[in-house]
């Protein structure tokens, strides 16, 4: 099974997220996050904190 983030471990664990279909249905998938320079709320300032300490730096 490829890494899991740690957003996604419970619901696992908690069977309330499950694999659809064998692994050769996997596909590499990237998500990425652009974020505003601005000064934004101070929510979603928390949010763009924790996005950037599970962030991994590109290869």
């Amino acid at each position: 099974m490829p890494e899991v983030p740690p957003v996604t471990e419970q619901e696992i664990l908690d069977g309330r997220l499950v694999r659809a279909l064998d692994e050769s249905w996997d596909i590499p998938l990237e998500i990425h996050l652009t974020r505003p320079k601005a000064i934004l709320s101070q929510s979603a300032e928390e949010f763009w904190s924790r996005a950037g300490s599970d962030a991994q730096t590109p290869t």
